[in-house]
């Protein structure tokens, strides 16, 4: 009598199938939680059976949420939503140091009272299990501001619009800006400061610091930009000697300097720092005058800068 070989199949724990073909459907359980093999081994006609071959399968676990998207400072007495990426038939549990609405989806609303520190973390499960959390750091107080930065970078005493830039790029939530700089004759006040990320000075004599800070009921974060004057006498006798007129202009500006013979590189940069115009000028030992043509620029407060072989002079200048 003929006798055909016959095929062996092997599930792991939590699994139940069977077959008398090439393949086989399984029924994953519940139980079914740490993974396992399926494996195949063929019996001949003779007795002989092979080496099996198998196939490792995982649990069905969901994976850990990729990212959490939402403010994670200045969260004093807010209310902030939050989102990770969704997965159908995944729910997602969210724990926090305040009341979370909507647990369970992908996104939620969040609502803080006082908050020094905190985490906000989320789970992903399905029937198979839930996943590691997926955590972030949280803070009441606002984040310090990145930079502080000033055009131009440094200066000679009796430097008139000194503009000074906070950059809050991760600064979130709920705050007010404060400014505090040096009294007279050290610095005295121009415009801006107050709730807004710019200020601007005219610098006296003498060094100091300006200081923007950001504040809430949970804290602060300061930046400060150190001023010290490194202008000698001489450097100060030459960065009086350039001159423009008229400003604010509308069109042409005058630009004068002393400069030794050479050539002189004049920019002028919006308070961004960025470059809006550049030319070069044969210079003349002595004093030299060009024109600028600014008709085409935007209407607006810029910086110009003259620098030659032995000097590099600003002054701000407005188009209006």
């Amino acid at each position: 009598m003929y006798r055909s070989s016959e095929l062996q199949l092997t599930l792991p724990a939590g699994a139940t199938g069977s077959s008398s073909t090439n393949s086989i459907t399984a029924t994953f359980y519940p139980t079914f939680t740490v993974g396992g093999n399926i494996c195949v081994s063929v019996t001949s006609i003779c007795g002989v059976t092979s080496t099996p071959k198998c196939r490792t399968v995982a649990q069905g676990l969901p994976s850990v949420p990729t990212s959490i998207s939402g403010i994670t400072n200045g969260l004093c007495n807010q209310s902030v939503n939050y989102t990770v990426p969704s997965s159908p038939g995944v729910t997602y549990n969210w724990t926090a140091p305040g009341t979370v609405i909507g647990n369970g989806n992908s996104s939620v609303s969040v609502t803080y009272g006082a908050l020094t520190t905190g985490q906000l973390c989320v789970t992903a499960s399905n029937s198979c299990g839930t996943s590691a959390a997926r955590c972030t750091p949280l803070k009441g107080a606002p984040n310090s501001p990145i930079a502080l930065t000033a055009i131009p970078a440094s200066w000679c005493a009796n430097t008139q619009g000194i503009e000074f830039t906070a950059d809050l790029g991760n600064t979130t939530g709920s705050y007010t800006l404060s400014w505090g700089y040096p009294s007279s004759p050290t610095a005295s006040y121009v415009a801006g400061g107050g709730n807004s990320n710019a200020l601007t000075l005219d610098w006296g004599t003498g060094n100091g610091s300006v200081v923007v800070t950001a504040t809430n009921s949970c804290g602060a974060g300061s930046k400060a930009f150190a001023v010290t004057i490194g202008c000698k006498e001489g450097e100060m006798a030459k960065a009086n000697q350039l001159n423009v007129y008229p400003n604010p202009t509308a069109g042409v500006l005058n630009v004068e300097y002393t400069a030794e013979k050479g050539t002189a590189q004049v920019t002028v940069l919006d308070l961004s720092g960025r470059v809006v115009m550049t030319q070069t000028h044969a210079n003349a030992a002595g004093q030299n005058t060009l024109q600028l043509d600014l008709s085409k620029v935007a209407k607006g407060a810029y910086m110009l800068n003259v620098q030659t072989n032995g000097s590099n002079n600003q002054v701000r200048v407005v188009v209006e």
